[in-house]
């Protein structure tokens, strides 16, 4: 059974959910997720890569977008579940410094 990606909020933190591809086709969940950021109640972001096993450009820079619209939580986004490879590509485009990579 495939899980759909998704947004969720629990315990003050924006879970971001994310499928087997991180490209364009997911900027809904990203404006969803900078909505949320902009509330004021929620602490953190944090996007699950887990599921992830291709980064497109266009998903680079959706997690680009989401640092700079993420407002007063732009320090505490973190991805979660990265894979090497996933880390390796965020390391290459310089985007490494702007997550907490856990």
């Amino acid at each position: 059974m495939q899980v759909s990606p998704e947004v969720t909020v629990k315990d003050q933190v924006i879970y971001v959910r994310m499928g087997e591809r991180l490209d364009c086709s997911m900027v809904n969940l990203f404006v969803e997720a900078c909505r949320l950021a902009k509330l004021g109640e929620n602490r953190e972001i944090r996007v699950d890569l887990g599921r992830t096993r291709r980064v497109f450009f266009s998903g680079l820079a959706l997690l680009l977008m989401l640092c700079q619209r993420a407002g007063r939580l732009e320090g505490h986004i973190k991805l979660v579940n990265c894979s090497p490879d996933i880390e390796e590509q965020l390391s290459a485009c310089s985007l490494s410094p702007k997550f907490q990579i856990l």
